[in-house]
């Protein structure tokens, strides 16, 4: 959905796990298979995002009536339609 390279991917992994959010499990069955999971630290971090998003979101569509919400929310989701539209 970010529209990364491999390589700018790997990098932001690398970073992540220097700064303890995430850890990588290799599996058992398959050594080529490597898991990542977000450690104490990193779902934190999520949450807080999530929860800060939320209250953004709340805060500015908050000034707007409800018939202005779902006017603005359509024109959100068209406007993200065009843009995966034009990615593929």
């Amino acid at each position: 959905m970010l529209q990364l390279s491999s390589g700018a991917t790997t990098v932001i992994r690398n970073q992540l796990e220097a700064e303890g959010y995430i850890i990588r499990a290799r599996s058992e069955e398959d050594r080529r298979i490597v898991w990542r999971f977000l450690t104490e630290e990193g779902q934190h971090v999520a949450d807080k995002l999530r929860e800060d998003r939320e209250r953004m979101n709340k805060e500015i569509l908050g000034l707007l009536s409800k018939e202005e919400r779902v006017q603005f929310l359509d024109i959100v989701k068209r406007i993200e339609e065009r843009i995966l539209a034009a990615l593929t």
